[in-house]
C-alpha cells in the first residue's frame, strides 16, 4: 500500500509529547506527507509544528530548549489537598444522589447542578492555582509558528479541539472560529493550540473576547483532552487514510495533581456528553507509545527521558508504518 499522503491524529500526551518527534522522524525517513492534522492538547503543539513544516530534530529542540516548566509557581499542598476534596465530594454526592433514584428528570437537574458547581470550581481555582504561564507557552508557539511563516489557520492544514467552560462544550478549530469572533483566515494558530493544551491546574484557562457592537462576550477554554483524549472523528473524511498515535503508561502517577486532573476530566465527561454528543470514527490505523512510567504533568524531564520518548515515538510510528505498508 502507498503511504506517501495521509492525515495523522494525534492524542493527549502532556509532556510525553516529545514523542511525536520520534513520529515525524519515521514519517521522514519514509517520505510521508501529511495531508490533514489533528491533535488535542500536546499532540495539537506537535501538530501545530508539524503542520508548520518543522523536522522532526526542530521538534526535538524546540521542546527540549523551553525552560518555562524550570520555574514552577510554588502551591501549598494544603491548599492542593483541599481543592481535591471539594472536587471528590462534588463527584461522589453526585454519584449517590442518583444511585437511589430512577427518576429521568432528577438525574438531569443533578447533571445540570453538577456542571454549574465544577464550572464555578474551575472559574475560582484554575487560575489561582496554576502552576505555569499559558501565556508564556502562547508566545512560544507564536514565535516558533512565526519563523516558518505560520500565524493563521489559512496558513496551514490543522484541527484541535478544547473544552469551552463558559459554554460547557467542546470546542473544534477553526471550524468554530466564528463562535469566537474569528474566522478561519484569521484566527491565530497559537491562540487555539494554546487553549487546546491549557491542562486544568498546570495552567490557566485560555481566555477568548468577542465584541457585538458594545457588549464583549468572553470565553474561557481549557485542555481539550478533559473531554476526550483521542478524538477519532476530528481528521479525515478527504480520501486519504488516517493513522492515530496515543500515549500509554504501564501505571497512573499518584499526585495530587493528577488526582485533581483525572475528577475534572470524571465530571467533564458526565455532564458534557450529552451537549457534545458522539462521532463516528474516521482513524484506520492506530500506534501506541509506551512512555514506561512517565507521567502526563512530569514536567521534569531528565534528558535520558527525553530521549527515551522520542525513540518510543520512532518506534511505534516504525511498526504502524511497517504493517500497513505490509497490507
Amino acid at each position: 500500500m502507498d503511504i506517501g499522503h495521509m492525515n495523522i491524529l494525534l492524542g493527549g500526551a502532556g509532556v510525553r509529547g516529545i514523542s511525536y518527534a520520534g513520529v515525524q522522524c519515521e514519517a521522514e525517513r519514509l517520505g510521508i506527507k501529511w495531508r490533514e492534522i489533528g491533535g488535542v492538547s500536546a499532540g495539537a503543539i506537535s501538530g501545530a509544528f508539524m503542520a508548520s513544516g518543522f523536522s522532526s530534530a526542530q521538534m526535538f529542540d524546540a521542546v527540549n530548549n523551553l525552560t518555562l516548566f524550570k520555574c514552577p509557581k510554588r502551591i501549598s499542598l494544603i491548599e492542593m489537598q483541599h481543592a481535591l476534596y471539594e472536587l471528590r465530594m462534588m463527584y461522589f454526592d453526585y454519584i449517590r444522589s442518583i444511585s437511589f433514584s430512577k427518576d429521568f428528570h432528577r438525574e438531569n437537574n443533578r447533571i445540570l447542578y453538577l456542571r454549574e458547581t465544577l464550572n464555578d470550581f474551575l472559574k475560582s481555582n484554575s487560575s489561582r492555582m496554576a502552576v505555569f504561564d499559558i501565556d508564556c507557552i502562547q508566545e512560544w508557539i507564536y514565535q516558533n509558528l512565526k519563523a516558518k511563516g505560520i500565524k493563521t489557520f489559512a496558513d496551514c492544514s490543522l484541527k484541535l479541539t478544547a473544552f469551552d467552560i463558559t459554554r460547557w462544550r467542546l470546542a473544534v478549530f477553526p471550524d468554530d472560529a466564528e463562535l469566537y469572533g474569528y474566522t478561519r483566515d484569521n484566527l491565530p494558530v497559537c491562540l487555539a493550540v494554546a487553549a487546546s493544551s491549557s491542562i486544568p491546574f498546570a495552567f490557566k484557562p485560555v481566555t477568548i473576547s468577542r465584541k457585538e457592537g458594545d457588549t464583549v462576550f468572553s470565553y474561557s477554554l481549557i485542555d481539550g483532552g478533559v473531554f476526550e483524549t483521542f478524538p477519532q472523528w476530528l481528521v479525515g473524511g478527504n480520501g486519504y487514510k488516517t493513522c492515530g498515535f496515543r500515549i500509554v503508561s504501564c501505571r497512573k502517577s499518584r499526585s495530587i495533581m493528577n488526582a485533581l486532573l483525572d475528577i475534572t476530566k470524571k465530571i467533564i465527561k458526565i455532564t458534557a456528553k450529552k451537549s457534545c454528543g458522539t462521532f463516528c470514527s474516521k482513524v484506520d490505523y492506530i500506534g501506541e507509545i509506551y512512555a514506561k512510567d512517565i507521567g502526563v504533568l512530569n514536567f521534569d524531564l531528565s534528558e535520558k527521558q527525553k530521549n527515551f520518548l522520542f525513540e518510543s515515538g520512532r518506534k511505534a510510528a516504525h511498526n504502524l508504518f511497517k504493517s500497513i505498508l505490509s497490507e
